[in-house]
């Protein structure tokens, strides 16, 4: 399989939009001077940033520290030591047929953990940043970036729009089809124009309804 990182939420009651467009707004996606701030001792770092409800300033973080890559969880999550990172508003395939492609082969439905895993393991570093509501839930809604080596580049990863444009995930939409993150509409179009994993046609996925 070919590495997708090699390629390419609550908020209070205010607000509908997404985590990931509050931070661009506001704090901004962090670039990779950002993400050596967290580079330590260990293999692995994961850092979960807590945001206020403007995404403006963080109000808390957490720091997981591993030897081995982390690993994925059900689903589009991260599992770390007791706590469940939630990539928000994208889902995995529905269906589990198998697809035979030069990027995957396996069940549509396990594509995603497959490149999450990829990731994961390509990445020394994780940053995902969500609400500061989110703070004391088992099982928080993140949006995140990964930070991993390409020859002598260290580039930085957008993770949710990774899985997208590999066609390993597909946004998750309200029942009129319109997009949970419509920021991240560019990164799935380029996944179903290319007929990429879930937007094959022996998937049976159908393409998303116009809201």
């Amino acid at each position: 399989m070919r590495m997708s990182a090699i390629q390419t939420q609550n908020a209070v009651i205010l607000t509908v939009c997404s985590l990931a467009s509050a931070h661009a707004q506001s704090l901004g996606d962090p670039d990779q001077s950002y993400l050596s701030r967290y580079q330590g001792r260990h293999a692995h770092v994961a850092v979960v940033e807590y945001v206020d409800a403007s995404g403006a300033r963080v109000e808390g973080q957490r720091t997981f520290t591993a030897e081995k890559p982390f690993r994925a969880g059900q689903g589009p999550t991260i599992a770390l030591a007791g706590l469940t990172l939630r990539l928000h508003g994208i889902e995995a395939c529905p269906t589990d047929r198998v697809i035979e492609v030069a990027v995957y082969v396996g069940p549509c439905s396990g594509a995603l953990t497959e490149y999450l895993n990829g990731e994961l393991k390509a990445a020394p570093i994780i940053l995902c940043r969500a609400f500061a509501t989110e703070q004391q839930k088992p099982v928080q809604d993140v949006t995140c970036w990964n930070r991993y080596r390409l020859g002598p580049v260290d580039i930085v990863n957008h993770t949710e729009s990774a899985l997208l444009e590999t066609g390993a995930a597909r946004l998750t939409r309200n029942k009129n089809g319109q997009a949970v993150r419509p920021e991240l509409e560019p990164a799935e179009a380029k996944a179903r124009a290319k007929g990429s994993i879930i937007w094959n046609p022996r998937a049976g996925v159908p393409p998303p309804k116009a809201p």
